[in-house]
């Protein structure tokens, strides 16, 4: 081995393990600030209540938002995913991206969001012999479009009545427009060059996630995009059901187009980096956003079982399918066996 290799080799390691350390670093972290808030929450909402107040979900209630839960967050996400990668030109048995979204949703979960994802898509690339980017691609794609409905439904609920401040309804509109006029935008070949090329003005990060976005948005007719936005609305609106559902029978005097608001603001904060799979913060935003509706001890417990139905339980319910495989790819991902380079993922299958 040349000198030229043993250093690139010495600095690879070295890049690799700092990251491990900052991963170390962000796990710990996230899990400090999820139990602080927790504290907080049951400091504010006593746990006795809270747990009394939680009994009242009926059993009959509890089995129904199981089974939509692991219908969406397994069934639907594993559809809407097996649709873009056919649209990308990649084959992938539907069964087996089922349970290869169920196995790593605690990897997913527990993992800063970028890590997960690659891992998602590194053992789906081994199997089928596929670029890693391309795949991981079509998951941030759909994220992106997650993130557009989340927008537009939160407008769309402020717009048909739901109790809202007109800071945070400007603040939602101009949000959603931003995004409703990027999409259509997006068409034209000369702004994601701009777009492109903004991003790596700003960070490298920045313009390698671009660039996976608008490959995948480059690659989809009109009508492929529409459907999976269509994808994008039914999960959305099946999650808002779901709490609902919730909420009725812990006797919170909320309605169901002011869930829609409260779910959406839910879920736009939960989505940063604060907590782990944003547990603690979910139930914090609970004892916020639902206080003109409920006491203390019902927010705290609706902010549990939300997190419990919508975000643990898929966790629990995948763990089954969790195998070796998994544990595989996260060593190979630590080592630098993993790389998001196309020309790379394909010389090293």
């Amino acid at each position: 081995m040349t000198l030229g290799a043993e250093c690139r080799k010495s600095k690879l390691n070295f890049n690799h393990n700092v990251a491990e350390m900052n991963n170390r670093r962000r796990i710990i972290l996230l899990a400090c600030s999820t139990v602080g808030l927790l504290l907080l929450v049951f400091w504010w909402a006593p746990m006795d209540k809270t747990l009394a107040t939680i009994g009242l979900l009926r059993g009959r209630t509890l089995l129904l938002v199981l089974l939509i839960s692991a219908l969406t967050n397994i069934g639907l996400y594993g559809e809407r995913w097996h649709r873009t990668l056919k649209y990308v030109g990649i084959s992938a048995p539907f069964g087996y991206l089922m349970r290869l979204n169920a196995g790593t949703g605690p990897v997913r979960l527990l993992l800063p969001i970028q890590a997960g994802e690659i891992i998602t898509a590194a053992i789906l690339g081994r199997r089928l012999d596929k670029p890693i980017s391309t795949i991981v691609s079509t998951l941030f794609y759909n994220k992106y479009l997650s993130f557009a409905a989340t927008l537009l439904l939160a407008l769309g609920g402020m717009i048909a009545g739901a109790l809202a401040t007109m800071h945070s309804a400007w603040v939602i509109a101009s949000f959603a427009g931003g995004v409703t006029i990027l999409f259509f935008l997006l068409e034209s070949k000369r702004v994601r060059q701009w777009i492109l090329r903004l991003g790596e003005k700003i960070h490298p990060g920045l313009a390698q996630l671009s660039a996976r976005l608008l490959s995948t948005h480059a690659r989809l007719t009109r009508g492929a995009k529409m459907l999976l936005l269509v994808y994008a609305f039914v999960f959305t609106i099946l999650e808002v059901v779901t709490v609902w559902l919730i909420a009725r029978d812990l006797g919170i005097g909320v309605s169901f187009v002011q869930l829609i608001v409260i779910v959406q603001l839910m879920v736009l904060v939960t989505n940063l980096p604060i907590t782990m799979a944003g547990v603690g913060s979910r139930e914090a935003l609970s004892l916020v956003l639902l206080a003109r509706f409920a006491t203390p001890e019902q927010a705290a417990a609706f902010g549990v079982l939300y997190s419990a139905v919508e975000y643990l339980w898929p966790l629990v319910a995948g763990l089954p399918f969790t195998s070796s495989v998994i544990v595989d790819a996260w060593r190979d991902f630590r080592w630098g066996k993993i790389t998001l380079n196309d020309e790379a993922s394909e010389n090293e299958s």
